[in-house]
């Protein structure tokens, strides 16, 4: 295995216009990073199938409340599901490209990983609450009786 001798933050000096400073990261700093790299890879293989999990024992739940047939919670719990998986998606992708423009602009190339890593979580844990909460209204809204969606309209004979 071949080692490199020092460990350096480089820059593209076509983006930047300026030539690559090769900034070294201290050791401890690398450190650091490498094992939060592999807890997070950790807590990646353990997040995913717990999250799975615990939607498909909810939506077997709301099968079980509907009676075992597909009724008014199965659909609102299978739109809450859906729009939470969809929109905790876009919440992280924003949230870390987010993070990432504000720790680089405040920290440099050091703040920009930190930054993503914290704006990707966040964005992912609040885009969740959001887009469930947005599928439940929705699903609301589609399930209520057609009296209560708004004025009859009168019809000529």
């Amino acid at each position: 295995m071949v080692r490199a001798l020092a460990r350096l933050i480089h820059i593209n000096p076509d983006i930047t216009g300026q030539p690559d400073p090769h900034t070294r990261i201290p050791g401890g700093i690398y450190k650091s990073a490498r094992g939060i790299g592999h807890t997070l890879t950790f807590a990646q293989k353990i997040a995913k199938p717990v999250a799975i999990g615990t939607d498909i024992i909810r939506l077997t739940e709301a099968f079980g409340a509907d009676n075992f047939q597909l009724g008014k919670v199965t659909v609102k719990t299978s739109a809450q599901i859906g729009t939470g998986w969809a929109v905790s998606l876009g919440g992280a992708w924003g949230g870390a490209k987010g993070g990432a423009a504000l720790g680089f602009m405040l920290f440099g190339p050091v703040g920009a990983a930190v930054g993503g890593l914290i704006g990707g979580i966040g964005g992912g844990i609040i885009g969740s609450f959001t887009g469930e909460y947005i599928g439940g209204a929705a699903a609301d809204l589609m399930l209520r009786p057609n009296d209560q969606l708004g004025p009859r309209i009168p019809r000529l004979k």
